[in-house]
């Protein structure tokens, strides 16, 4: 019924088409009636879902389209230039990437197709506990590891890979849970991270496979860029710098869009999940 009005009856419990039912004059309108019992038929609005790989692609691609390309280059700069800071530059700069990559989560799992603007920081806690968040979320994905090394300890390489395998798998599921709520008991509590992967397991595991294959391309691309700064310009004055920079600002569209493919899987199943829109979207796609 894709693309055509469609009616229901709530006497029979079906649902028509608006060309098969009977139409009736009342007044200035019309009334549709059911063709099965004669009832008065209401609207029915439906969701016509969209292939979900159509939607890891959009999702993987989606830092370079339109003006989602200027966020990427201010974000990627601005943790480009804050990671150069001695000493506290690399815990800074990757504070601010997990407090973007948040956003990015929760704002699209809720409906938001643009890029989110960056959150104001007010405070010295509106980096650190983004920071906390993404930590906490590792740890937990990190459980069947423990538990393995914990039990059989590290004598046992091929149950530590299955188990690490398994905490890489249930990552993004355990980001995306404190990525929705925005507390640091969600991101410790195991509940939403398995009810995302065992209500969805075949979107989840395209998910997961979607994000393996961004985190080869984000290795092969820094791996390639530090041959090209380090041996192909060296001796060049100023370039590998400069050279190096855009490698950073550039390597920063992977974590852009593994942070958008989590949220494409959340928006798809908002309604399943319970989250809400944002009310400048309106339904949920």
């Amino acid at each position: 019924m894709d693309g055509e009005a469609v009616r229901y009856c709530r006497d029979c419990d079906c649902e028509s088409f608006a060309r098969e039912c009977r139409t009736v004059p009342a007044g200035a309108s019309a009334l549709l009636l059911c063709p099965h019992c004669g009832m008065v038929t209401r609207a029915q609005s439906t969701v016509v879902r969209r292939p979900f790989t159509d939607c890891l692609l959009e999702a993987v691609l989606w830092p370079a389209q339109g003006d989602n390309r200027i966020t990427w280059a201010s974000v990627g700069a601005c943790v480009a230039l804050v990671r150069h800071v001695p000493l506290v530059g690399a815990p800074i700069a990757v504070s601010v990437l997990w407090t973007y990559l948040l956003l990015v989560i929760a704002r699209g799992a809720r409906g938001e197709e643009e890029a989110p603007a960056a959150s104001d920081f007010s405070s010295f806690w509106d980096l650190v506990l983004p920071l906390f968040r993404g930590s906490l979320s590792m740890l937990l994905a990190a459980v069947p590891l423990l538990v393995v090394l914990w039990a059989w300890g590290p004598g046992s390489p091929t149950a530590n890979l299955v188990a690490a395998c398994l905490g890489v798998a249930l990552f993004p599921a355990c980001v995306a849970s404190a990525a929705i709520d925005g507390s640091l008991v969600r991101a410790l509590d195991p509940r939403p991270v398995l009810a995302l992967v065992l209500s969805f397991p075949r979107a989840y595991a395209m998910t997961v496979a979607t994000l393996a294959a961004v985190t080869l391309g984000w290795v092969a691309s820094v791996a390639l860029a530090a041959a090209v700064v380090h041996v192909a310009l060296r001796g060049v004055w100023l370039v590998p710098s400069l050279a190096g920079f855009v490698a950073e600002v550039a390597a920063v569209y992977f974590p852009l869009a593994m942070a958008r493919v989590v949220a494409v899987l959340l928006r798809e199943h908002a309604t399943e999940l319970g989250i809400a829109p944002l009310p400048s979207v309106g339904l949920a796609p």
